[in-house]
């Protein structure tokens, strides 16, 4: 189920391009849009009504879309009975560039509201699977226990001492400790614990370095072994379409963007590959960063001879706490999308 942020952001994009006022009146009009629906029109306007930062944000976007309605008015003709929202539905998991809005069965657009996110994965899947070319799993294994088990076990040995009776391997504390009951040990022990506890911090911080570590030379090791053969050109093709949000068709990428309004042409991977060979991949731990965190930097020779170096970086960590659960992945750009050199600024 979508956020009221990411329905929010995307519709008054939307209602933008087609000229219809973010106003309660107009939920008539809102709701021609193929898929949407009055509830989903009620989480825009119940999104915009909590704070004024947001109101601020669907202004923005809805500037945004207005904006590329006279691009688009160019070469198609605009209605909401021809327009259909995507972004609301559920996607392929394989899908890594999405697909918000088809308008008039002819232009796709991706809508961004000022998030550095490229995909959200498993580690496992931007650390091993994207890397060597493989069909993401349905399922991942812990992270932390896959590639620094010891560590992981160590950091996890500082809480024993709490009036918990916990287990002695952490694998057991993930097995018996579940939903709410963990959450609840975390709140109530765990973090104030540590916190409190500098011992817990520096074995904390050696799990991190020790996973970033990790994880960069496995990273490395998968990406140098298809630079080696001449069949891994075309996964490194598809790992760095996926890192650039290039598609099999061109469409427009809009929204904000470091806090700035922006909309591209993107071409398509037909397109941007006759323009670019990629010349290198290589990751580094980024170390004291107080989470496990890898830098990717990907290099790219145009046909004129220009050389770029792009940054992306990989974050991985607990994303409700410390001993709570399996690490997310999430891969982060650290560019503009308006300053890549392939794509056409349609705001200028």
């Amino acid at each position: 189920m979508a956020s009221e942020k990411t329905v929010g952001t995307e519709l008054a994009f939307c209602f933008g391009v087609l000229g219809i006022p973010l106003n309660q009146q107009e939920k008539s009009n809102m709701i021609l849009v193929e898929n949407v629906s009055s509830d989903t029109i009620d989480k825009l306007f119940s999104y915009y009504g909590k704070k004024s930062d947001n109101a601020r944000l669907l202004d923005n976007m809805w500037q945004v879309g207005n904006k590329v309605r006279r691009h688009m008015d160019n070469y198609i003709v605009v209605s909401p009975g021809r327009t259909v929202w995507e972004g609301g539905q559920k996607q392929s998991s394989s899908t890594l560039v999405g697909r918000d809005f088809t308008f008039s069965s002819l232009l796709s657009v991706s809508v961004k509201a000022d998030s550095n996110v490229v995909f959200n994965r498993a580690p496992r899947i931007l650390i091993i699977d994207l890397p060597k070319g493989n069909v993401p799993a349905d399922r991942n294994e812990d992270w932390f226990i896959e590639v620094a088990r010891d560590e992981l076990q160590n950091f996890y040995n500082c809480f024993k001492s709490l009036p918990l009776n916990l287990p002695d391997t952490v694998e057991d504390y993930y097995n018996n400790f579940k939903g709410r009951e963990r959450k609840n040990v975390l709140k109530n022990h765990i973090t104030p614990y540590y916190n409190s506890n500098t011992t817990a911090q520096q074995l904390y911080r050696e799990l991190c370095s020790n996973v970033a570590e990790k994880s960069a030379n496995i990273f490395n090791r998968n990406i140098n072994q298809l630079f080696s053969t001449s069949g891994g050109r075309n996964s490194i093709k598809n790992f760095c379409e996926n890192c650039f949000r290039i598609n099999s068709t061109q469409y427009i990428l809009a929204g904000m963007d470091c806090s700035q309004q922006f909309a591209v042409e993107v071409p398509n991977s037909t397109t941007w590959n006759d323009s670019y060979d990629i010349k290198g991949i290589e990751a580094s731990p980024r170390l004291e960063k107080g989470q496990p965190e890898v830098g990717i930097i990907i290099t790219l020779k145009s046909k004129n001879g220009d050389i770029y170096n792009f940054t992306f970086r990989i974050e991985i960590r607990w994303s409700h706490g410390k001993l709570c659960g399996n690490p997310e992945g999430k891969l982060y750009k650290e560019f503009a999308y308006r300053n890549l050199p392939w794509v056409s600024d349609i705001l200028r």
